[in-house]
C-alpha cells in the first residue's frame, strides 16, 4: 500500500470477450488486461461497493493510472486497485 491509501493487487478472473481492446492474438485466445476499479468497504452492511474505473493492457499502465486517480479515495473505507483479468 502506498502513502495515497492505494495499492495494487493480482486476480485472475473470467470476463467476456473485448472487441475494443487492441491486441495480437486471435479471438478465442486467453487475453490478459487489467482493470483499475475503486471500492469501498461498507462495514456496517458487512458489503463492498465498487467501480470499474478503466481497462489497461499492462499493469504498468493501470499502476500509472492509479496514481492519478487517487483523487476518487476520500476515506479510509476506500481504495484503488488495478485486477489482472483473463480475457475469453
Amino acid at each position: 500500500m502506498n502513502k495515497r491509501g492505494t495499492y495494487w493487487m493480482q486476480s485472475i478472473t473470467t470476463a467476456t470477450y473485448n472487441p475494443y481492446i487492441s491486441n495480437d492474438k486471435e479471438k478465442g485466445d486467453n487475453i490478459m488486461v487489467w482493470a483499475l476499479v475503486w471500492m469501498q468497504l461498507l462495514v456496517t452492511s458487512q458489503s463492498v461497493k465498487y467501480f470499474h474505473v478503466e481497462t489497461y493492457a499492462s499493469q504498468e499502465e493501470c499502476v500509472a493510472a492509479m496514481s492519478q486517480a487517487a483523487v476518487l479515495v476520500s476515506n479510509k473505507s476506500e481504495t484503488l486497485a488495478c485486477l489482472e483479468l483473463q480475457v475469453e
